[in-house]
């Protein structure tokens, strides 16, 4: 591989490494993250087995953070439409999270934004402070574990990337 070949790797990893990253912001990081391998295997300076396992990674990845969200959750009575006000609960506080400390805030906005987006509709459905409450904690308990999980998942598939990258050096 020639130098500069090299250079664009190294940058690629680096890209792949903050898409991850934004996992962190309730972003889908991983997803773009697969594009980094994909680009490599499609070019021909990777193998595609590289590519699968990264994408293999990154769908556990996915699955692990739905899951860990929605079954925690259930174990507490969340309702179906109180997961989806997490998630949108999740978004909107990443966003406005996003505008404190030069995007830093984005990280507990997503996890307070899950919260705030269980607790409220719990609240205004069944009017009772403590089941919300009980209810918001859990969304956010599983969405933290789920996150948590999915930024591990995503920093193998950098790992397994640049295995894949370096093998051609």
């Amino acid at each position: 591989m020639s130098p500069e070949l090299e250079l664009i790797a190294l940058v690629s990893i680096g890209l792949q490494t903050v898409f991850v990253l934004l996992n962190l912001l309730g972003l889908p990081g991983n997803i773009a993250a697969l594009l980094i391998p994909l680009f490599w295997a499609a070019s021909g300076h990777m193998q595609w087995n590289v590519f699968y396992t990264v994408l293999v990674l990154i769908t556990v990845g996915e699955a692990v953070e739905l899951a860990a969200s929605y079954f925690v959750g259930k174990k507490y009575g969340v309702s179906n439409m109180s997961f989806f006000a997490s998630v949108i609960g999740s978004l909107i506080g990443g966003l406005f999270g996003a505008g404190i400390l030069l995007g830093i805030g984005a990280v507990p906005g997503t996890f307070l934004g899950a919260f705030l987006g269980t607790y409220l509709y719990e609240y205004f459905k069944f009017s009772d402070h403590r089941t919300a409450l009980k209810r918001g904690i859990a969304t956010f308990t599983g969405r933290f574990i789920g996150t948590a999980m999915k930024v591990v998942l995503g920093f193998m598939a950098v790992f397994e990337t640049w295995k894949g990258l370096t093998a051609g050096f």
